[in-house]
Parts: C-alpha cells; structure tokens; sequence
C-alpha cells in the first residue's frame, strides 16, 4: 500500500470500505460477506518522492531487530508476548499537489487519502483483494488478525458485512453512553448466528466442516488506541490466539498510531501503504481532488523511518510483493512498505 491508500466505497470522513468478492486466500468464492474488504482512506504515492516511496533499501541491522525483539517476547512454554508485536498501518495514498502554508506562494506534495468521506478513486481490485488478504491471513493456525479502526470507517462497513468475517474487529469510540459498544456486540452476534447456519447447511450438503484452527470472527469495542491495544494482549495474546495486528483507519486512528510512544516495551511500527496514481495509458498523469491527507508528508530517514525491501514486505504480509508498478485501466499502484526507526 505504499503512500497510497486502499479499500472500499462507503461514506465516512475518515476511510471507506468495499465489498470484495475474493476469498483473501484462495481467489473467488460464491459468498462475497466472508470477504469484505474495509479500504482506509490513506494517502498516495508522489513522483517527486519517489527515492523515497519507489525504491525499497534493506537494511539487515533493522531486520536483525526485529527478528530479536520477537525472540526476546519467547519463552520456551510461553506465547509471543503481544507488546512485541509489530502495529502494522495499511493505507492507500495519492500525490496531491498543495500550497505550502509557510510560503503560500509554493507548492508542496501530500499524500491523499480521502475526498468528501469517500475514496479519490474508483474502485481498485487489485488494492481491495491485497488488503482482504493481508488482513485475513494469520501467520500461524489457531490466530486471528485484528483490524482497528475507528467508528466511523466501522459504520461504513455495509451493516449486513459487519463485523468483517475472520478478523478481530477492534472499533475505538469516544461514546461513553454504551450504545456504540452495544451495536457493534448485536452485529457480532447477528453475524455469528448467519455464519453458524451457513456452517450447518454446509454439513447437511456434506460438504467439509470448518477447520478448528481457522481464524475466528469478533469484535470489541475501546476507548482508546491504548486500551485496544492493552485489551487484545490480555484477551487474545496472553493465550496465543493473537496473529497480527492492523490499522486500517481513519486519518485520526492513523496519526494517533504514528504518535504513539510505546516506552519500556517496544512494538515495531510499519506500514504497508498502496501508491495509487491516475496515468492514462500513453498520457500524462491527472491528480486525483483530495481532503482528507496521510499524516506524514515524507516518510524516509529525516522523520524517522526507512523504506524496507521487498523481501521484507513480502515477509510482513504473508505473500510475494515486488515493488513493481501495476496496471489497471487508467490507474496504476504499487506496494510499498516503511518501518519507523528507534
């Protein structure tokens, strides 16, 4: 996802989601509500940038770094411990030419992410099914994934899709009322009961039942990027059950998990961002009209992080990128990733 943003078509100020109709794993399937995918509004990709946002640059003392940080979080009898694993921000973004607010009569490039709640851009397969994927598929049998977001980019769900099927839905909201928290646990509930009926026609066709192991569909409702974080380790990661874990949205949730200082207990921060960029064959390229910005203009080692490799991308997100450009229609995209430095 580059400094691009992905995934979906449904009203919200802060990120849109869409209906993918591929399985996150293993290509079509006849039932599209298992594989809805939830699209951040996330910023783009810009040309001028593109030494950093175009050229991945491994770096094996960062990588060693990680690897040992997930080392240090193993004991022999005991699970990963959850602070250590690595908060994973996925996005979609576009180059947005703007007047620079110290010198008005500039430019500057922003990555764009959003236009009026929605998304720039028509909708992007190739971008929906990369990010149903990547957020369905957990690293190892018996974990789920967790996708955070805030209440608006989890009301542009369709309700009928929501909570999203074989991920831990983690919605934070500033409602102190309740009633969020109860909506979102009477979906979940409605949710299982289809998924459970689905399941009992599929045993009476004879058809093979469920893996055990297969990633399970939930949701809880928090407060803060801090306590959704604190609630998945002790619910789901203190037993093992945690697989990765994913930002998704919106521009807010994004900058607080930007911000955020992770003290005595180190989490690395990544994100998997998807350059978009709107190239008529043969043409010149056409920006797309944006409101809604990336949090971070640049993103190399001047504030703080470095472009990983595609061999790391790959490795973070479970299946081969590399880095090349891809077309379709009008629209080209290309996935990227970035790992904050210490």
């Amino acid at each position: 996802m580059h400094i691009t943003a992905s995934v979906k078509y449904f009203r919200s100020t802060s990120t849109l989601l869409k209906t993918h109709l591929l399985n996150p794993t293993r290509g079509p399937i006849s039932n599209p509500i298992d594989n809805f995918s939830p699209s951040p509004i996330i910023t783009t990709f810009n040309p001028s940038q593109q030494s950093n946002f175009g050229t991945h640059q491994f770096s094996q003392g960062h990588s060693q770094k990680t690897q040992k940080a997930h080392q240090n979080a193993t004991t022999k009898n005991c699970p990963l411990n959850p602070p250590s694993l690595p908060l994973t921000l996925i996005v979609a973004t576009t180059p947005i030419r703007v007047a620079s607010p110290a010198t008005p009569d500039h430019e500057m490039t922003r990555l764009g992410i959003g236009l009026k709640g929605t998304l720039p851009w028509p909708r992007i397969k190739t971008d929906m099914s990369f990010f149903a994927r990547v957020t369905s598929r957990p690293p190892t049998p018996g974990t789920t994934n967790a996708i955070i977001m805030g209440r608006k980019t989890y009301d542009s769900v369709p309700k009928s899709l929501r909570p999203l099927a074989k991920r831990i839905s983690v919605v934070i909201t500033r409602d102190t009322s309740g009633s969020v928290r109860e909506g979102v646990l009477q979906e979940l509930e409605a949710r299982k009961a289809k998924m459970a009926a689905k399941a009992a026609e599929s045993a009476a066709a004879g058809t093979a039942p469920t893996p055990a192991d297969e990633p399970i569909t939930d949701a809880i409702v928090t407060p803060s990027l801090d306590a959704a974080l604190s609630e998945l380790d002790s619910v789901y990661g203190s037993s093992g059950r945690l697989g990765k874990i994913f930002v998704i949205g919106g521009a807010e949730i994004y900058g607080a998990s930007l911000r955020m200082n992770f003290g005595a207990l180190p989490r690395p921060v990544r994100v998997v961002m998807t350059n978009v960029v709107r190239k008529p064959e043969g043409g010149n390229e056409i920006p797309y009209e944006c409101d809604t910005f990336w949090p971070l203009d640049t993103m190399d080692q001047s504030n703080g992080w470095r472009s990983a490799s595609p061999e790391e991308l790959t490795e973070w997100v479970g299946e081969e990128v590399t880095g090349e450009w891809k077309r379709e229609g009008e629209v080209e995209v290309q996935m990227v990733g970035f790992e904050k430095l210490d």
